[in-house]
């Protein structure tokens, strides 16, 4: 799918838990392909949490061996037309609080790209409501992980999360608005970004103003 996609000059990032890198014969396999990214979900620095947020025992080693496979074999650099790597944390009510620690135990491993980003209302989330985190709660921990991210003068992409979270100063990172991704509020017609504001996902206008249910399990019902 790849060569497909890069003989056709498209770009191309695959989304991937990263097990499967964790065989060194498999991240092998992919040395000779063309510029491409590579986006894995990192849930957490600590194995116990890793693998309870995985749902997967063993996940955590995996994924650190796969990170490992993949700098190592891959050649993967920032800023450069080479392959990338993304270390994708999605951020949650157990693992926000150690955004900052997160961010450098990455960096000491050779992680030079991250990606942070909220819930969305899809999979194991209406199982565990719990998991929801309130967008002020989560701001001053957000703030001192892109904080960390510019003193170790990463790459770093923000997805899915209002401009309200962080400084006007981070507003290059503002993406036209979605009304299948994202929800407004009344507030947020004064706001001088709210048409290229990515909005509140579905999933935090549910947390905050509705009950989740199996009457909006649907993302297209809310």
């Amino acid at each position: 799918i790849i060569k497909l996609v890069r003989k056709n000059g498209l770009r191309c990032c695959v989304g991937t838990n990263g097990r499967r890198f964790a065989s060194l014969d498999f991240a092998k396999s992919f040395k000779g392909l063309d510029s491409f990214a590579l986006k894995i979900t990192f849930h957490s620095h600590k194995q116990e949490l890793f693998d309870y947020l995985s749902d997967t025992q063993g996940s955590y080693l995996n994924t650190l061996k796969a990170m490992e496979n993949i700098i190592s074999y891959l050649e993967v650099f920032p800023k450069s037309i080479a392959k990338v790597l993304f270390m994708h944390i999605v951020m949650n009510k157990l693992n926000y609080k150690d955004l900052p620690e997160m961010i450098r135990f990455l960096y000491a491993r050779g992680v030079r790209c991250v990606s942070l980003s909220s819930l969305t209302l899809t999979g194991r989330t209406y199982e565990n409501p719990d998991l929801l985190l309130d967008l002020d709660t989560l701001r001053p921990f957000f703030i001192r992980a892109i904080s960390e991210i510019e003193r170790l003068k990463m790459v770093y992409m923000l997805i899915k999360l209002p401009i309200c979270i962080y400084p006007s100063r981070y507003t290059h990172f503002l993406r036209p608005y979605d009304k299948n991704i994202g929800v407004k509020l009344g507030k947020c017609k004064v706001c001088k970004f709210n048409k290229k504001c990515w909005g509140f996902t579905k999933v935090h206008f549910v947390a905050k103003y509705k009950k989740i249910s199996k009457k909006n399990k649907k993302q297209g019902d809310l």
